[in-house]
């Protein structure tokens, strides 16, 4: 009995309980996912499709605890032909590229990660990346139009590329015309859109015309870029809508990555806003979140 005793137990989980606590171990401690993935085959078949969900090129951050992929080892991956293009197509989601002209890869990263649905793209100058990114079915999309469309003129919000984006983040507003921006209520699933405070100075009047036309608009944000920024702004009508926000936001990179990680980015914060100015908890007719509340 003694004997039987002092033996050790090996515990033996029901795969669907195993595969779950390896997952959430991949999720709360990344930095072991590579190590995960040498435990067993039925480990790594679980554990790598979450290393290549979230992927970000060129970005000096990182977000503590989480892995850097570079371009060029990636890039090799798909071109070794070790991994089918099924696998990139059904894991890949989230991809930040910081500047776009500078990597080589990019069309060949955005094409072959069919799947991906929030994309951060920016630094296109003298490249078109529409092409490579005709096959997304993107749900969140942060750029800068006229880059992506080659100019502002050619802009056109009927593009497939809008289909399935709720959320927008446009860089350089101040660089389409009123009559191009209008354009934004063609897009048929928009809930979320967003720019910077300082294109308030191009078109003081445009928050309130797109409140007005784009009917499935639950939240636009204008982001406060420098400490103190709060110019003022043609803001006429502007505070009997709820759903417009004047916030500043963590430094891009990190906002970005704490979004598509840990689901907590400014798009999360305007709406807890948004919620408490409905409800009458915050004044309604205060636009401006706090700085302090929105980089929490």
């Amino acid at each position: 009995m003694g004997a039987k005793s002092s033996r050790s137990v090996a515990l033996v989980f029901p795969p669907e309980l195993e595969r779950k606590i390896i997952e959430l171990a991949a999720h709360d401690h990344p930095f072991c996912m590579p190590t995960l993935v040498l435990v067993a085959w039925r480990v790594k078949e679980w554990v790598e499709p979450l290393l290549y969900r979230t992927l970000f090129f060129g970005s000096s951050y990182r977000l503590e605890g989480h892995l850097a992929p570079r371009a060029d080892i990636f890039a090799s991956l798909i071109q070794s032909g070790k991994k089918p293009a099924s696998f990139f197509h059904h894991t890949v989601r989230n991809m930040l590229i910081s500047d776009y002209d500078s990597l080589p890869a990019a069309d060949l990263i955005l094409s072959t990660c069919s799947g991906v649905e929030n994309l951060s793209i920016a630094g296109i100058r003298q490249r078109t990346a529409l092409p490579a990114l005709a096959g997304l079915a993107l749900k969140r999309l942060y750029c800068n139009l006229d880059g992506l469309f080659g100019s502002q003129e050619k802009i056109d919000f009927t593009h497939g590329l809008f289909a399935h984006l709720t959320h927008l983040d446009l860089f350089y507003l101040g660089n389409i015309l009123p009559t191009t921006l209008s354009g934004l209520a063609l897009v048929p699933h928009l809930s979320h859109l967003s720019f910077q405070d300082d294109d308030y100075r191009s078109h003081p009047s445009a928050p309130l015309a797109l409140l007005q036309t784009c009917k499935s608009l639950r939240v636009l944000v204008s982001l406060i870029s420098r400490k103190g920024d709060h110019a003022r702004v043609d803001d006429t009508g502007i505070l009997s809508y709820p759903r417009f926000v004047r916030m500043a936001r963590r430094p891009y990179a990190a906002d970005w990555q704490m979004g598509a990680h840990a689901g907590d980015d400014y798009w999360v914060r305007a709406e807890a806003f948004i919620a408490r100015r409905i409800s009458g908890e915050v004044d309604p007719f205060q636009n401006i979140l706090p700085r302090d509340a929105s980089e929490s």
